[in-house]
């Protein structure tokens, strides 16, 4: 009897240390396995950190060269009207001058009205070429929004 319950004592220890070591492994492979997703997790974060980083850069690019282009398109457009302009004051001048030599003193006053009314249609050509150049930029302008704002969706998407 005395023998029964010393090997009930003895299983009843081995039971407990087996049941100890068993939990302390368990316990060691969790934080391993913890240790070993933590690391993961923060790869993965420096990778996305990465990615958006040079998309960013990307964009940033694309925004500056769509600028520059914007910019020399509308220069461009700008120097031509500026020619207009220089133009039609030429032609203005000459007919002024080819008035001025054929006209006699008594069709002076009517040569005067005549001046007023090509300086009124200059005027006039002018203020819409100036209007239509406005209307110009404001388009690109608007299309350069346009496209910040696919870039920038674009970019939430892909992020």
């Amino acid at each position: 009897m005395e023998v029964k319950l010393e090997v009930m004592e003895v299983k009843l220890e081995v039971k407990q240390e087996v049941k100890q070591e068993v939990k302390q492994e368990v316990k060691q492979e969790v934080m391993e396995v913890k240790q070993e997703v933590k690391q993961e997790v923060m790869e993965v974060k420096q990778e996305v950190k990465q990615e958006v980083m040079e998309v960013k850069q990307e964009v940033k690019q694309e925004v500056m060269e769509v600028k520059q282009e914007v910019k020399q398109e509308v220069m461009e457009e700008v120097m031509e009207v500026k020619q207009e302009v220089m133009e039609v004051k030429l032609e203005v001048m000459e007919v002024k001058l080819e008035v001025k030599q054929e006209v006699k003193q008594e069709v002076k006053q009517e040569v005067k009205q005549e001046v007023m009314e090509v300086k009124q249609e200059v005027k006039q050509e002018v203020m819409e070429v100036k209007q239509e150049v406005k209307q110009e930029v404001m388009e690109v302008k608007q299309e350069v929004m346009e496209v910040k704002q696919e870039v920038k969706q674009e970019v939430k998407q892909e992020v």
